[in-house]
């Protein structure tokens, strides 16, 4: 049986209620720490009590909604206040305390064929992640100073392919201050990356990142946190790609860099719980290799950025990728379209500058059943349909037929078992 809610706070919630657990007392602890979580589940089974998630400055709805339906009056709340604050606190005791979050502004940077985003606290600290190719590196500091934005408390490297770091080189090179840079334990072997790595190095606090490390913001309302990849994950330059989740009250969003589906299989199964969102930055540019369906059921987000150039050789979006975000009702955004989108959160809704790209999906048609072959009455054009078949090879399996099964197809000159097996895989093949 698998208990799952809409996030990992309603999850510990419906465990409460589903499992029928004891409510006497309640542990509490924050939902962005995988360890304080982990360990508050064991002192909660030891103590015959219950355990529940809270953001670090507010409690969740569902939260509120098991409390109140379980009576529950009595909380060990696990970490300091910087896991869990006072306001979380007065919360749990049902004292009023009025939310006022302030605007979180998340800025979709036209930086052509790349990505680059500044994310605006309510706190005025300021995030950057990725910074486009080289190209756009000057216009990416005009942004900036045009913010008024003289430092950048976060800058974070998804990856080290040049339409991602090469723009952060001017960052780095010009007067705005860096507090700490964070980058992917692969390391690219190219010019640009190494420039990248020894810039960080040489004007911020650089480190390497891996799921469950958090940014520390000291901001009320707001939590950043990485989700992808785990520790002592191994693979090429896309799967060690950073993925983010970002929280600012009840608003959500997903910065995903160039991750791709064997990424975001990995999420499903071990983050599952961090990806409900209602923004959702689409992966390498919307290839046709990431934004997969099974992902975009579990996201569920109302709105996709898609950051990509205009007229770029790679087909950026591809229609695969459009017509899956489409069927899934997602408002799509690009800024080949749009330019620099910008969404404004009060901590519950949002607002984006500019209007949706239109696009009319296609209902996708169930690929034709193969045609298949009886290599026992099959022409020779036909046998040639076979994998590994060619003219020579179809007319000797002609002289050798009737065959009773396709394993005698070794008796033809050059099909050994590997081929053998080939042919089996591909299926058209038969004996009858």
């Amino acid at each position: 049986t698998r208990i799952a809610g809409e996030d990992r706070f309603d999850t510990a919630s419906k465990i409460v209620s589903q499992l029928d657990l004891p409510v006497d007392k309640a542990y509490v602890s924050t939902g962005m720490n995988f360890a304080d979580a982990l360990t508050g589940s064991a002192l909660a089974a030891k103590d015959n009590a219950s355990m529940l998630l809270v953001r670090q400055n507010a409690v969740p709805s569902s939260t509120k909604d098991i409390i109140e339906e379980k009576g529950i009056i009595n909380f060990i709340i696990l970490g300091g206040t910087g896991a869990v604050s006072d306001t979380v606190e007065l919360q749990l005791k049902d004292e009023e305390v009025v939310i006022e979050p302030g605007e979180m502004i998340l800025h979709f940077i036209d930086v052509g064929q790349g990505d680059s985003i500044l994310i605006e606290t309510a706190c005025d600290s300021y995030v950057l992640i990725d910074g486009g190719p080289s190209g756009a590196g000057d216009d990416l500091v005009v942004y900036l100073n045009n913010l008024e934005i003289d430092r950048l408390d976060k800058v974070i490297a998804t990856h080290e392919h040049a339409d991602h770091v090469g723009g952060l080189v001017s960052v780095y090179e010009s007067p705005i201050e860096v507090g700490t840079t964070y980058g992917s334990q692969y390391e690219h072997d190219t010019i640009t990356a190494e420039n990248f790595r020894s810039l960080a190095e040489e004007h911020s606090v650089y480190e390497t990142a891996t799921a469950f490390d958090t940014l520390n913001l000291n901001c009320e309302y707001t939590e950043m946190s990485f989700i992808h990849p785990y520790e002592g994950a191994a693979g090429d330059i896309h799967y060690m790609n950073l993925v983010l989740n970002v929280e600012f009250n009840e608003f959500s969003a997903l910065i995903t860099g160039d991750a791709e589906k064997e990424s975001e299989n990995a999420m499903i199964d071990n983050a599952s719980e961090y990806l409900s969102s209602d923004i959702l930055k689409v992966g390498h540019h919307g290839s046709r290799t990431s934004s997969s369906q099974d992902f975009l059921e579990v996201v569920s987000p109302s709105t996709a950025i898609i950051q990509v150039g205009e007229d770029n050789r790679y087909g950026h979006p591809h229609e695969e990728t459009l017509n899956r975000l489409a069927l899934a009702d997602v408002d799509i955004y690009r800024n080949d379209i749009s330019g620099t989108i910008v969404i404004t959160s009060d901590g519950v809704g949002y607002q984006v500058d500019t209007d949706p790209y239109v696009y009319d999906p296609e209902e996708p048609e169930p690929e034709p059943e193969p045609t298949r072959v009886n290599i026992n009455t099959a022409s020779l054009e036909e046998l040639q349909e076979i994998v590994h078949i060619g003219e020579a090879r179809a007319q000797e399996i002609i002289e050798l037929r009737p065959f009773t099964s396709l394993d005698q197809l070794t008796q033809v000159s050059g099909i050994g078992p590997a081929r053998l097996q080939d042919i089996k895989d591909e299926g058209i093949a038969y004996v009858e």
